[in-house]
């Protein structure tokens, strides 16, 4: 009797550190996201002067060249391209023959972004925090900047031109999208949204990963102990 009491003892000092494990996996499981988001965003940000070794010297020719009036078109371009660290050009225009979500998936969000005077469409984005986000700008007639609040996301979008712009959305809470560039008398009222919210995908994940082995082991637990029990012998009268 006393070695049963002692294994049931066990068995569940066993259960009650298992449970201890997943709520710190839980626990944990956010904090080690964030890191690697802003770890991913760093990567992008860094990316283009890591690959090119000669970032620097491009650089001290570019200022060079703002010196000089004849070459002050190119210096233009240079700084915009070293500045636009999330831009990615597009392939074809073709891609923009409608706007707003085109495509959705668990992690990925992309949009087709209209930029004209004075307003983007669509003016609000709704991400889920920790998703990538692809953004294609199309500018229907002057030049326009593209600036995202706490994000550091901020380039140039040329005349009647388009560039697509990739980043990771790691910051949840609403963030205004300013144009950068002057674009004419009523620039400053050019205003867009970007909504981060909670990725409920990932917190049912988790919700999941912790409930279904806590299940199993109060199942094996309960189970356990009715083997445990010996039937008793009823006495007649």
């Amino acid at each position: 009797m006393e070695n049963e009491m002692i294994g049931q003892k066990l068995k569940y000092r066993w259960v009650l550190m298992l449970f201890a494990v997943l709520i710190a996996a839980v626990v944990l499981a956010p904090y080690a996201i964030a890191e690697e988001g802003h770890a991913e965003e760093e990567e992008v940000e860094h990316g283009q002067v890591e690959a090119d070794g000669h970032g620097k010297m491009e650089g001290d020719e570019h200022e060079v060249a703002e010196a000089d009036d004849h070459g002050k078109m190119e210096g233009d371009e240079d700084e915009q391209a070293g500045e636009e660290d999330h831009a990615v050009h597009a392939h074809s225009k073709e891609s923009f023959k409608e706007y707003g979500l085109v495509k959705s998936e668990p992690g990925y969000k992309e949009f087709n972004i209209k930029l004209s005077r004075f307003k983007f469409s669509p003016q609000t984005l709704k991400v889920d925090k920790g998703d990538l986000v692809i953004l294609n700008l199309d500018s229907t007639d002057v030049e326009h900047g593209f600036f995202i609040d706490a994000y550091g996301v901020s380039f140039t979008v040329p005349e009647k031109g388009f560039t697509t712009v990739e980043f990771v959305a790691d910051k949840q809470g609403a963030f205004r999208i300013r144009c950068s560039s002057t674009c004419g008398s009523f620039h400053p009222f050019m205003i867009g949204k970007l909504v981060v919210g909670t990725n409920y995908v990932f917190w049912a994940s988790i919700m999941g990963i912790f409930f279904l082995p806590a299940g199993s082991l109060a199942y094996i637990a309960k189970k356990g102990t009715k083997k445990d029990r010996k039937p008793g012998r009823r006495q007649g009268t």
